[in-house]
């Protein structure tokens, strides 16, 4: 099914279907990321799932931001496109890093719509000690733009480990270029003044965290402690680093199936 561009009041985002039966499945990508990060994922997952992938709101063929935006507003998208891809059901969500932090945001806003949530190296928020570094380095982001400041990040986040497919690794870090900075910078900074973990005590929907062995972003350690504060949670890691759906789909599409009970 080809791409589509969907109006949700007043938000355009574009959004890919696969799949015609079994439960619904909505993914959410990383920070800088696109739908297309989800790609080896909806290939394993399609002949027995419906997929809904999205560009998140400022990101991709989505509509660009401008101004400030908050994690409950992101949320909301997606909230949006749930009633209107899945009406009157529920749904499963499997985010990467700050599309985890979403999807564990529509938890708790709106528990009506999800089912279970599959977290992959999920972000949410920065802790006060470190808050005025990050806004320091989003300021200096908009000031010198998303080729500057990659590079330093391309080990933490895809390290060389991973990188036996050149021409993926390539395409990842080119995507993150393609990125609308002012956009970038929205997003980065909603999420790092976000403080989700305290209200996560009161998530009641099934949940697996899940973190990469080789993630230099939020490594294991970090998403076990936000697992450990989240009643019932699972806690998984696998070998992988930040992007996992990107670096290793094939793990990613078991983990989804395993927390699906599948």
């Amino acid at each position: 099914m080809p791409d589509e561009l969907v109006d949700l009041g007043g938000t355009v985002l574009r959004v890919r279907r696969q799949g015609e039966s079994g439960p619904a499945l909505v993914l959410l990508h990383e920070m800088g990321g696109t739908l297309d990060s989800w790609d080896g994922v909806m290939a394993a997952l399609q002949a027995d799932h419906r997929l809904l992938a999205q560009d998140l709101r400022g990101f991709g063929q989505s509509e660009k931001i401008r101004g400030a935006v908050s994690m409950a507003d992101l949320a909301a998208d997606t909230g949006a496109l749930i009633r209107h891809a899945f009406p009157g059901e529920r749904v499963w969500i499997a985010g990467c890093a700050v599309g985890a932090g979403i999807a564990l945001q529509l938890g708790l806003d709106a528990p009506e719509l999800v089912l279970g949530v599959v977290a992959f190296a999920p972000a949410t928020g920065t802790p006060e000690p470190k808050r005025a570094e990050v806004l320091e380095r989003i300021a200096a982001l908009e000031r010198d733009g998303l080729r500057a400041f990659f590079p330093a990040l391309q080990e933490r986040q895809f390290p060389a480990r991973y990188r036996d497919d050149p021409a993926r690794a390539t395409q990842f870090h080119l995507r993150r270029l393609t990125a609308d900075p002012a956009s970038y910078a929205a997003v980065w900074r909603a999420m790092a003044i976000c403080d989700i973990e305290d209200p996560l005590l009161d998530l009641r929907c099934p949940v697996t965290l899940v973190a990469g062995e080789a993630d230099g972003t939020r490594p294991p350690a970090l998403v076990r402690s936000l697992a450990e504060r989240i009643p019932g949670a699972r806690f998984v890691t696998i070998d992988s680093g930040h992007a996992m759906p990107v670096i290793t789909p094939g793990a990613v599409a078991t983990e989804i199936r395993s927390a699906m009970g599948q």
